[in-house]
């Protein structure tokens, strides 16, 4: 089973930062990491919407400037928020990177900073729009992300559509119907669920047939 570290690590490092994400690919198959379009148009690794929690700032991301994003601190830790191709050349090559595209109007931007690269780039997305706009423009794999049971058929058919390789169902999901392992599979796609933020559902996972898992911290799952 894969291991992806979710964030790079939050229950060790400091989230979405260059610093967790180099860690986590100490221990881990694949790093995750947040995109968002922040106010002057560059994409930054920030998973919320606001940057109040972690960075104390009361603003939406989307309309504050690179400037002011940089000139605090995460978590009142000695790391900044990074842009994308700053993350990017952070983690070592040969580490598989997932790309949570959380916003649209930075497609082309993952797809030129994924290009020039030698890291292999997932991007996932719980948007369709998102999805569609990336299949458009690259051959990059692509995964939907799925936290809903009722959009559990939905997200499978958008799969398919847009030539996904792989599917991103919450564990939960999983636990409550594990064929929905082999109804991915059926459809040629592996299936990462997440999150582990305890020991608990590992072995869970590994028994239903998951093809990976997104850890907070790899020792949940015993790495």
């Amino acid at each position: 089973m894969r291991f992806i570290g979710h964030r790079g690590m939050p229950a060790v490092f400091p989230e979405n930062t260059a610093l967790g994400l180099r860690r986590a690919a100490d221990r881990c198959d694949w790093v995750e990491f947040d995109v968002r379009r922040c106010g002057s148009g560059e994409p930054v690794v920030v998973h919320d919407e606001r940057l109040d929690r972690v960075l104390g700032l009361d603003r939406p991301v989307a309309e504050t400037p690179l400037d002011e994003i940089r000139a605090r601190y995460v978590d009142d830790s000695d790391q900044r928020v990074p842009t994308l191709p700053e993350t990017v050349v952070a983690v070592p090559e040969g580490t598989t990177v997932n790309v949570e595209l959380k916003t649209s109007g930075v497609t082309e931007q993952v797809v030129e900073t994924a290009d020039a690269v030698g890291n292999e780039t997932v991007v996932s997305s719980f948007s369709a729009t998102i999805l569609r706009e990336v299949n458009e423009v690259s051959a990059l794999p692509l995964a939907p992300i799925v936290a809903d049971a009722d959009a559990w058929d939905d997200a499978l058919a958008l799969a398919v559509e847009v030539g996904a390789e792989y599917v991103h169902p919450h564990y939960d999901l999983v636990f409550a119907s594990p064929e929905r392992v082999d109804d991915a599979h059926d459809r040629g796609l592996e299936v990462n669920a997440w999150t582990l933020r305890s020991p608990e559902p590992y072995d869970r996972l590994s028994e239903v047939g998951v093809d990976g898992v997104f850890v907070d911290d790899p020792a949940y799952a015993g790495r």
